[in-house]
């Protein structure tokens, strides 16, 4: 039976009629590219190497153009050109993210999708204008959380922020390209993270999931709090599936901003901050 050939419908562009989930991912990236985190070009050039419902063929086609991007990105800053080789480094970080997608959980080349999504990101965080921090803060057990923050590029000497939260689906290196330009344009700081156990994790620093993820995020605010350039009263959170964060159990925001609006919170007095959270890695 021959397939259904690609059309748009009411949801979109469907690449791959047959394929629900293929089509799904594909138009996921499509949507990237009024981002800057992929072009159109390049999602078709991957599409036309790809059968659907073949995992693997997905796989190669993403990571080679992930590939092709990273190495761009890293002969651009030879070249002194630093606007294209953030461009090239965003993509390719999505890219990689993009290729682990439909791979197994126990395929041993999703370590090496996430250390190069990864460095993608930090390269894209270290060359950007402002440059953003990979932040690292003592967990339990000697692990630690990973952030990316990003200051607010106007000048003021106490910033709001907006912590974005990562879930099952979407990892901080998403919220990466999905954030960070309408913050900008709004004068916020960012604080991505993503939490324990759904975090696109290696080897060295893997991390149980915990239903109490007041207790992680809490951290996270601790780290703020003891900055000292960020407005204590101006902490706000965002995320996918966080209903439970805006009821009392998180007393230190103001506000949980949610997909479908801003809810207002209760705001108790705010714990000490955890000195040791501010050791923050440039």
């Amino acid at each position: 039976m021959p397939s259904t050939p690609p059309h748009y419908s009411d949801a979109g562009w469907l690449q791959w009629p047959d394929n629900e989930a293929y089509s799904f991912q594909f138009m996921r990236m499509l949507g990237a590219a009024q981002e800057g985190a992929s072009t159109v070009s390049e999602c078709f050039f991957a599409a036309r190497r790809i059968t659907p419902g073949d995992d693997e063929s997905w796989y190669e086609a993403w990571k080679s153009v992930a590939d092709i991007n990273n190495a761009r990105g890293v002969e651009a800053l030879a070249r002194g050109g630093l606007n294209a080789a953030t461009g090239n480094w965003l993509r390719a970080s999505n890219y990689y993210r993009c290729a682990e997608l439909f791979m197994d959980a126990q395929d041993p080349r999703r370590e090496f999708l996430f250390r190069s999504m990864r460095q993608c990101s930090a390269f894209y965080l270290e060359h950007s204008q402002p440059s953003g921090e990979i932040v690292r803060i003592p967990y339990q057990g000697g692990s630690f959380l990973e952030g990316y923050f990003i200051g607010s590029p106007c000048d003021r000497p106490l910033r709001p922020v907006v912590v974005c939260i990562g879930g099952a689906d979407l990892c901080k290196d998403e919220l990466l390209y999905t954030m960070r330009r309408s913050a900008a344009g709004n004068c916020l700081s960012l604080l991505l993270v993503d939490l324990p156990g759904f975090e696109a994790a290696t080897d060295e620093n893997r991390l149980s999931p915990r239903i109490d993820v007041e207790v992680p995020v809490g951290r996270w605010v601790d780290y703020l709090l003891a900055r000292g350039d960020i407005d204590p009263s101006r902490i706000a959170l965002y995320g996918d599936g966080l209903g439970r964060l805006s009821r009392d159990e998180d007393r230190k925001s103001r506000s949980t901003i949610r997909r479908r609006g801003l809810r207002r919170g209760t705001l108790g007095p705010p714990r000490t901050p955890v000195r040791d959270a501010s050791d923050r890695s440039r």
